[in-house]
């Protein structure tokens, strides 16, 4: 085959059927047990083994205090958002492959894996909402693909990407309950407000 018809079969199978280049990721059935967050489950394979998963290539806000000490603006909108959609629901997930043939996992032995319901991308489908965006530690085989779906919700200031309602969420939040681990979040994106704080305690 010549060189030239190789490169076109590839973008090909790139454009119309992304999945298929992941040859070294393997496709389960599985049903959703539980929803812990937006970005992780627990599901029931056909064989009865039950595992956590947590969605690659993507990261939506924390709904529990444990991770920064405060609930995330649309944490738990996004969990409720991800409960309607997969509680007891019937999933596939593509999950990477180790070169000795076990599935692969994370430090907290969840498995990294894309999320299908009715062949809908389930990671893409938070990104264009503004309920997730892109995991940037590690790239994931879609990584570029995330970062224009997560452009999208940002140009239009969807979701976590309306940084007015996103200050308005932190604000209240300090002002009821005091609480001093916010402090870091108004020093990175809203050092204005810390600025009037000072002012009005002296």
């Amino acid at each position: 085959m010549k060189m030239k018809h190789l490169i076109i079969i590839c973008l090909y199978l790139t454009l119309l059927k992304p999945d298929i280049i992941f040859s070294y990721y393997k496709s389960f059935d599985a049903v959703v047990l539980k929803i812990h967050d937006a970005d992780t489950i627990k599901v029931m394979f056909e064989n009865g083994k039950i595992r956590r998963v947590r969605f690659l290539g993507i990261d939506a806000p924390e709904k529990s205090k444990l991770r920064y000490g405060y609930k995330e603006y649309l944490g738990y909108e996004s969990y409720r958002f991800i409960h309607r959609l997969l509680k007891n629901k019937r999933i596939s997930i593509l999950v990477k492959i180790k070169k000795n043939g076990r599935l692969y996992k994370d430090r907290y032995r969840r498995l990294l894996a894309f999320v299908y319901k009715n062949r809908i991308d389930i990671c893409a489908l938070l990104l264009k909402k503004g309920l997730a965006k892109v995991y940037r530690k590690r790239k994931s085989p879609k990584h570029f693909k995330y970062l224009r779906y997560e452009r999208y919700a940002r140009l239009r200031k969807l979701g976590i990407w309306n940084n007015y309602k996103k200050r308005m969420y932190y604000r209240r939040r300090f002002m009821r309950t005091r609480n001093d681990r916010i402090i870091l979040w108004f020093w990175r994106n809203d050092r204005g407000f810390i600025k009037r704080l000072i002012e009005g305690n002296k």
